[in-house]
């Protein structure tokens, strides 16, 4: 290494300009995710599994021939059947999936909770042993990850008993309170209406006794002069009835109250629930989501209002108001309605698991019981209520996976984006045949998002052309970690396209959570290096993980990306330091938080080249924190074939804030090969902590490089 001219000085020399333009589009962006391509030849098959049995016996051996197909009410003339049945004939073998764990612990009781991880154990071991694929996810405040896609029985195991030990954040504890509440409320208002009816009943019969004592009393009355007396008896009654009605009103409003609670939460866990679907989509069949939950309900409403009419005392009373009418209207069927769209559009069955065991039968079990049949049969899958064993369940799941059969048709001619009723019947005689109820054929733009959304979840599959992720540290405190996160894309993905557009997102995931994403449309006109996409997000103490995917708009290719640490990434009593970044100055092809940057700095990421021929600046994130009176110092150097240091530096306490360690260096400095840097914190004369860079200079400045000024 030459001896660098090491001087504070700034970053100014005037360099060549690359040959493009990015432009950032948020005034008025086209729809983010319609690829807009023009009609090409269509090459993708529609895919949907299917089960037959005669007798409850798997049939094997079953062709095209042996089945008439109605999509749509239309047939299905040209189709064909692929036997993955195991041990099947002609040589061929079952196929192995992929099978995601839901657990909807907002939808869980305490029971349900614990019983659903075992039944899980014995389910994900019998799939596991299978050679199929597990994805383990859980859902609670947030989404939380709590393995990637793995065929690692180490790994699953790991997670559950992670999952078993963790007491979470008492979701299941409220379901279980929430049904409880609701029927504890029932029978308190009807003991109330029951009183009151019973009030009222005696307040008329001694209102009619007084009157007729009133009138002489002895012998009968003319029928008119009784009905007289009848009616204004009722008429001093009518306080009890008012207080019947008042009471029966204010059990629907609190009533209401909690179904539209149910709602809101219903709503956002199958939204949820649906990307996790959607994240299915480039996985091969069989695929399937085993789903356990105790409460989801597909009509709150309506199982509220059955239990007011079959509680004793409310059952026979008029309904004072349209109120209960009101009540059965409010439902989650637009949203499970979507949720089994999905479903159909990517081939994925659900196995919809009731956690708890057996239950007391009442009309909140028997809602939430019959959402599950009717998510398990709407998608061709397997439900299992009423307490039945984890030995049984794992067992008919991997019977399910035994013997199958793959259906496969071009979808020329057929309506994309659009639910059609399915319906397939097998000639054989007795032959019975199980699949969905209906099937979505998926529009490129659909498929294009879930590619996005596959990509979020850590599906390999657009891992192919990856992006390089790279952070530079801007500031925070010893609790959260402000930084640049940065995407380039690889020099091979240069659009042939003299200008196109790609979506950009960032997240931030941290203990399986995603804390901060966002996301932009970055636009390229010319040629040379695609631009730098940078984005400002904040990292909070822990192990994290950067999560960045682009789409190309021009062709609807997906590239990922994927950086993770730890923060802090070391700490000693007052102070707290990040991982150092390099960074060099470049004129043009920057966009960072949605803005064009006429200049700026891009971070020289893992396996980067620095150029030589340009100033580069070393940052690392410090916080020091307390009131010790002891002086901290920061030590650097550079170790190449020599160590050259920098100008030691004192750090003072500034209420656990993190300011920047920045060290910069000429441009012709550095020498080429390795070289490391290293920053050491100091009390006095006592090393407390450090960190250090490895990176790599170039021999020249790469004929790739941009060289430019600040």
């Amino acid at each position: 290494m030459r001896s660098p001219r090491f001087a504070r000085l700034a970053l100014g020399l005037t360099i060549l300009a690359i040959g493009g333009s990015p432009r950032a589009e948020n005034e008025t962006p086209p729809p983010p995710l319609d690829p807009g391509l023009a009609e090409g030849i269509e090459s993708r098959l529609v895919q949907f599994e299917l089960r037959a049995a005669r007798k409850g016996v798997p049939v094997r051996g079953l062709s095209a021939k042996d089945l008439d197909i109605e999509l749509g009410g239309k047939p299905v003339t040209a189709f064909t059947v692929d036997d993955m049945c195991a041990e099947a004939p002609q040589g061929t073998s079952a196929r192995v999936g992929s099978f995601l764990f839901y657990f909807d612990e907002s939808q869980l009781t305490v029971e349900g909770r614990r019983r659903a991880i075992e039944v899980a154990r014995r389910v994900s071991s019998s799939l596991l042993s299978q050679g199929q694929a597990v994805f383990v996810l859980r859902n609670g405040p947030a989404q939380r990850a709590e393995t990637t896609w793995t065929r690692d029985p180490a790994l699953v195991t790991a997670a559950l008993d992670r999952i078993a030990s963790d007491s979470g954040s008492q979701e299941s504890a409220r379901a279980e309170a929430e049904e409880t509440r609701a029927e504890n409320t029932l029978e308190r208002a009807a003991s109330w209406v029951r009183e009151t009816d019973m009030s009222r009943q005696l307040g008329m019969s001694d209102a009619e006794n007084a009157l007729l004592n009133a009138l002489g009393g002895g012998g009968p009355l003319p029928t008119a002069t009784m009905a007289r007396v009848r009616e204004l008896a009722k008429g001093q009654a009518a306080p009890y009835s008012a207080e019947g009605d008042a009471a029966e009103k204010r059990l629907i409003a609190e009533l209401t109250t909690l179904v539209e609670d149910q709602l809101r939460r219903g709503g956002r866990d199958i939204e949820r629930l649906r990307a996790a679907v959607r994240s299915l989509s480039l996985r091969g069949s069989p695929k399937g989501v085993v789903y356990f939950s105790d409460t989801l309900r597909r009509d709150p409403g309506g199982a509220a209002a059955r239990a007011l009419e079959s509680t004793r005392g409310l059952a026979d009373r008029k309904e004072p108001t349209g109120s209960r009418s009101a009540l059965t209207a409010q439902t989650e069927d637009a949203a499970l309605t979507a949720l089994v769209r999905d479903a159909s559009s990517y081939g994925v069955r659900f196995y919809a698991v009731e956690g708890r065991g057996l239950a007391s039968p009442s009309d909140w079990v028997r809602t939430s019981q019959d959402t599950l049949v009717s998510l398990a049969l709407d998608t061709g899958g397997l439900s299992f209520v009423n307490g039945l064993s984890g030995a049984a369940i794992a067992e008919s799941v991997a019977a399910d996976q035994a013997c199958w059969y793959l259906v496969s048709f071009a979808p020329s001619g057929w309506e994309e984006d659009r639910t059609l009723p399915l319906a397939v019947y097998g000639k054989q005689p007795g032959l019975r045949v199980k699949t969905g109820s209906s099937l979505v054929i998926p529009s490129r733009a659909t498929l294009t998002q879930t590619r996005l959304i596959a990509a979020h979840f850590g599906d390999a599959s657009p891992e192919t052309l990856p992006l390089s992720v790279s952070i530079y540290p801007v500031g925070g405190t010893a609790k959260n970690l402000t930084v640049l996160a940065q995407v380039r894309l690889p020099d091979g993905a240069t659009p042939q396209s003299p200008d196109t557009s790609w979506d950009v997102g960032f997240e931030v995931v941290s203990q399986g959570v995603v804390v901060a994403k966002t996301s932009s449309r970055v636009g390229w006109r010319g040629s040379g290096r695609p631009p730098v996409c940078q984005a400002t997000l904040t990292i909070p103490s822990g192990l994290y993980e950067i999560v960045a995917v682009a789409r190309d708009v021009s062709d609807e290719s997906i590239r990922q990306g994927r950086a993770s640490g730890a923060w802090p990434a070391s700490t000693a009593d007052r102070v707290t330091l990040s991982v150092p970044a390099i960074a060099q100055p470049q004129r043009g092809g920057i966009v960072q938080d949605g803005e064009v940057k006429a200049s700026g700095i891009v971070v020289r990421g893992s396996g980067e080249l620095v150029d030589p021929g340009a100033p580069v600046a070393i940052v690392t994130a410090a916080c020091v924190g307390g009131s010790s009176d002891a002086v901290l110092r920061a030590e650097r150097s550079i170790a190449g074939e020599t160590v050259v240091p920098f100008a030691t530096m004192e750090l003072a306490s500034d209420g656990g804030r993190c300011v920047q360690i920045r060290d910069l260096v000429a441009a012709g400095s550095l020498g080429a090969g390795r070289l490391t840097y290293v920053v050491r914190i100091l009390s006095g004369d006592v090393p407390i902590t450090s960190q250090q860079l490895v990176f790599d200079v170039a021999e020249v400045a790469p004929p790739s490089a941009v060289q430019v000024a600040q």
